[in-house]
């Protein structure tokens, strides 16, 4: 996935909805209640970004890119990025605690905080270290730091929770 700097990140986080035969469907599966509440609580462009996002399976990553909304949802690029705040305000993305750019999708509305598998923490959430000896500043996520800690989990987890 190409990124740019200050683009934000979706990860998707739904139910899995199963077949009679327990067969898992990707994409566009939804409890027809969880769809319908989305419906009352958006409108326009909101509830089509809410349906473009929610078309995705469940811990896909996606970057937001307000162009490519605006042509898939048929609206304006102005109005992708308005849609973008909505859900953010009305709880449909929640910004992942620790960063600044990544946010979950929630099928469900929330404001309660996110926890996340730390499998997927351990690959986004970045923090700064400096190098004492060169003065040099990294930002690294948990998995990156683990890596220049020679895998020395110890000094790794001492680390972790003194930075910021």
């Amino acid at each position: 996935m190409n990124t740019y700097p200050n683009q934000n990140i979706f990860i998707i986080n739904k139910e899995d909805v199963k077949q009679g035969s327990g067969k898992l469907r990707p994409y566009l599966t939804a409890y027809i209640d969880t769809i319908q509440t989305a419906a009352k609580n958006l409108t326009g462009n909101s509830f089509k970004l809410y349906i473009y996002l929610l078309s995705n399976v469940n811990n896909y990553t996606s970057a937001f890119s307000p162009k490519d909304v605006a042509d898939k949802c048929g609206c304006s690029v102005d109005s992708a990025r308005e849609s973008f705040k909505t859900l953010v305000n009305k709880g449909y993305l929640n910004l992942i605690e620790g960063t600044k750019t990544r946010y979950i999708f929630n099928d469900v509305a929330t404001t309660s905080p996110i926890s996340l598998p730390s499998t997927i923490v351990n690959n986004i959430v970045k923090k700064r270290f400096k190098d004492n000896d060169t003065g040099n500043i990294y930002e690294w996520t948990y998995k990156e730091l683990l890596t220049n800690c020679e895998n020395n989990q110890e000094l790794a987890q001492e680390l972790w929770k003194g930075a910021k």
